[in-house]
């Protein structure tokens, strides 16, 4: 056995697979690499520059959705703290 040494990962490097919704035809794996991730985490930054560790985003979208991998890529690098949810408690009758 040779054990994979670890590295560091590089711009072209596949970093998820986010599958999309099917709305137009079959659902499909949209392979993301690390350059995507962060060319736009660094782009929404430049938007909202002064996010920082007085800051908290509320998670409110699925864990699986593209928005929501962004939003809490941007927030750790900020290091804002993420608050999460519960399914159980988004309506009046759970």
């Amino acid at each position: 056995r040779s054990p994979v040494l670890p590295r560091l990962p590089i711009k072209k490097d596949i970093a998820v697979i986010m599958y999309t919704s099917g709305s137009t035809g079959l659902p499909k794996g949209v392979m993301m690499t690390h350059g995507n991730l962060v060319a736009t985490a660094a782009a929404v930054m430049t938007v909202i520059p002064n996010l920082g560790s007085n800051d908290v985003f509320l998670a409110y979208l699925p864990l699986a959705h593209v928005f929501e991998l962004e939003a809490e890529i941007v927030m750790f690098t900020a290091g804002c703290a993420i608050g999460y949810g519960s399914a159980m408690t988004l309506t009046d009758t759970s």
